[in-house]
């Protein structure tokens, strides 16, 4: 929804940093899972969102979600594909 697109997954996928202290955190938190990206290698294909009052997000940009999610993701996840890509499709042709 943040990226414009007309879909609610209902889900959050997250990569996270794999410096010592943030691996501590998370698993202090028991938060780590089979990490299937690398946070260094997607951190610039990134866009920094408001996602409330106060509240600001990284989140891929579009065009990296929509190729992450034909590589990695579910069913479900790949059911909202076509409107990912009419999403960017619409924002690239409004320049």
């Amino acid at each position: 929804m943040l990226q414009g697109a007309p879909v609610v997954t209902q889900d959050l996928d997250v990569v996270h940093s794999r410096d010592p202290d943030n691996l501590q955190r998370l698993l202090m938190l028991g938060a780590i899972g089979d990490p299937a990206c690398d946070y260094a290698q997607l951190l610039p294909e990134t866009v920094e969102m408001e996602a409330g009052p106060g509240a600001t997000v990284r989140v891929l940009e579009l065009g990296a979600l929509i190729r992450l999610t034909e590589q990695t993701a579910t069913e479900k996840d790949r059911a909202t594909l076509p409107v990912l890509r009419r999403t960017l499709e619409e924002r690239q042709n409004r320049g």
